[in-house]
């Protein structure tokens, strides 16, 4: 039903993350001063290293995975959380889509074109309610009215909108 999602198990000194749908084993991790270091083996349950210590392409694969299932943390954090595969992660370029477009800039909106010269010349209005809670007086509806150029604001209580 939902795709990707992940259940976390924290005991005093370790976490344990588990995929939610298979309830399978994710990965470990355990604390160190505060901080949840991964263990030796934790991406998708397999062996990141062949015996004679090099990776795999797999790696870079599995540490995507890891920088998605994360919240998109810097490449930098994940050679903190992952300190065995650093290398692995100071070598490869990765490219994140979704940190790009999440760190692009919008255009600023353009200045207001028109303001009030005068006080009262122009009134902003809002009625809200009603609300599950009566005031002390018996309220339920609020109206605000706000001035455009002082931005001074009053709000008055109503019992009905009529």
């Amino acid at each position: 039903m939902f795709p990707n999602l992940f259940v976390f198990f924290y005991r005093p000194s370790t976490c344990v993350f588990q995929d939610h749908n298979s309830g399978k084993t994710i990965g470990t991790a355990r604390e160190i001063n505060g901080l949840y270091y991964f263990d030796e083996t934790p991406l998708g349950n397999t062996t990141m290293f062949d015996s004679k210590g090099t990776s795999r392409p797999l790696v870079s694969n599995k540490i995507m995975l890891w920088h998605k299932r994360l919240g998109h943390p810097s490449f930098s954090y994940l050679k903190h959380l992952f300190p065995k595969f650093s290398k692995e992660i100071s070598s490869s370029p990765f490219h994140c889509d979704v940190c790009h477009l999440a760190k692009d800039h919008c255009v600023s909106f353009n200045s207001r074109g028109y303001s009030a010269s005068k006080h009262f010349y122009l009134t902003h209005s809002d009625v809200w309610g009603p609300s599950k809670n009566n005031t002390l007086s018996g309220k339920k509806m609020v109206v605000t009215f706000t001035d455009d150029q002082t931005r001074v604001c009053w709000v008055y209580l109503m019992e009905k909108k009529s």
